[in-house]
């Protein structure tokens, strides 16, 4: 890889692009602030998407890089100023992003005489320390310290490391071709997004509806359904779907994805626990909300919370057994979450199964496999499957039998 200090198409001066994403990590990694929802209020197109990549990097390699730059300026603080963010961000671009040493040392030089001019002779002596390291060596994030306990090494490992790179996204086709995105590609630029043929959904999301085969003409209940990707999954195989989301806003995400691949469903707007069944569905597929602790690669400032597991627990085990009252004998549940928390996953099904004995696990059996598929890290326990982050997000799910 290059050493590159910028993309070609900035409009915006480099310094200023790393002065905010300085002042946005600082923000989030002091204070909890998500700076997701600032990128292209600050900036546009190529601009926001330098700003997020930094700050996502900044937040991917904190753990890590915080551990080298405290050992150099002796500041063990556990909240950080600015002159500590600049070296981390020297740290993150020289090593990562491959910045030359010249220009990252120039860029946050000028970013701190902005923000905190005090400290630039501190930053300049401690600066070429940083460029003594080569490489970062993994300190585990909070999240990370949290999962130790429930996985192996080599699965610490496989997890750390997917954590640390780019995310990966896929286009997932009405006729369920999977292709990965090149990265750089402009999603809502592609031809084939454009006129309808696919839509972005990870593959071990994709996986779930697969658990329930043929599903031409039964009607299916999807919870929790936006931005919409098992939806039409579902319409595309045939299937005749209502789709329950909460948020209005959400709601109509899924409404646009569905016009614009030219589908139909029926998406209603409404808690799931204030509805009661007019009808009995074939299916219930419930993607309750979690964690979402499998999903660190794409949105790591999940790296950097400690979750209390409880809650999320106690309500994915409410709408388990509220979601019962949908279907009847020999109807199916598909229970998932993209979560990598046993709380929320085996847990929850373990509770689910021991006050509903006259359910039962079914075989994991996918209608179509790809490529792409991940590995089921729980193989060795039939009727469990759970993905940990790597290419995929980290992804659990059953499916569950009605059986009286």
């Amino acid at each position: 890889m290059t050493r590159n200090s910028k993309p070609t198409d900035q409009s915006t001066p480099p310094e200023m692009i790393r002065l905010r994403a300085v002042q946005l990590f600082v923000d989030f990694y002091n204070n909890g602030a998500s700076p997701d929802a600032k990128f292209q209020q600050l900036f546009k197109g190529a601009d926001g998407a330098f700003c997020r990549r930094l700050v996502h990097s900044f937040m991917k390699y904190a753990s890590d890089g915080l551990a080298v730059i405290r050992r150099i300026n002796h500041d063990n603080n556990p909240k950080i100023h600015y002159g500590t963010a600049c070296l981390l961000a020297v740290l993150v671009e020289y090593v990562i992003m491959k910045t030359p040493k010249h220009a990252a040392q120039s860029q946050y030089t000028m970013v701190l005489q902005r923000c905190d001019n005090v400290r630039v002779s501190s930053f300049v002596n401690h600066v070429q320390l940083v460029f003594q390291n080569e490489e970062i060596k993994p300190v585990y994030a909070p999240l990370e310290v949290q999962l130790k306990e429930f996985y192996s090494v080599k699965n610490m490992q496989i997890m750390v490391a997917a954590h640390r790179q780019e995310p990966v996204y896929f286009f997932q086709y009405t006729n369920g071709r999977v292709k990965k995105i090149a990265r750089g590609v402009q999603i809502t630029k592609d031809e084939d997004f454009v006129k309808g043929h696919c839509w972005v959904q990870d593959v071990a999301a994709a996986l779930p509806v697969q658990l329930l085969g043929d599903v031409k003409g039964k009607e299916i209940l999807d919870l929790c359904a936006a931005p919409g990707g098992k939806t039409m999954q579902l319409v595309a195989r045939g299937a005749d779907v209502d789709a329950l989301e909460m948020n209005p806003k959400r709601a109509e995400m899924i409404k646009a994805n569905l016009e614009r691949c030219r589908m139909k469903a029926n998406v209603i707007i409404g808690n799931f626990f204030a509805i009661q069944p007019t009808k009995i569905y074939s299916a219930v597929l419930c993607d309750a909300p979690c964690t979402a602790s499998g999903t660190a690669r794409k949105n790591p400032d999940i790296l950097h919370k400690n979750y209390e597991l409880q809650q999320y627990q106690t309500t994915q085990l409410n709408m388990l057994s509220h979601a019962r009252q949908f279907i009847g004998v020999g109807g199916i549940i598909i229970y998932c979450v993209c979560s990598v928390f046993p709380a929320e996953t085996t847990a929850v099904v373990e509770q689910f199964l021991a006050q509903n004995p006259n359910y039962s696990l079914q075989p994991i059996k996918f209608h179509q496999e790809t490529e792409y598929t991940p590995e089921n890290i729980l193989a060795d326990r039939p009727g469990y499957y759970q993905t940990i982050p790597n290419d995929a997000d980290g992804f659990f799910m059953v499916k569950l039998l009605k059986n009286a």
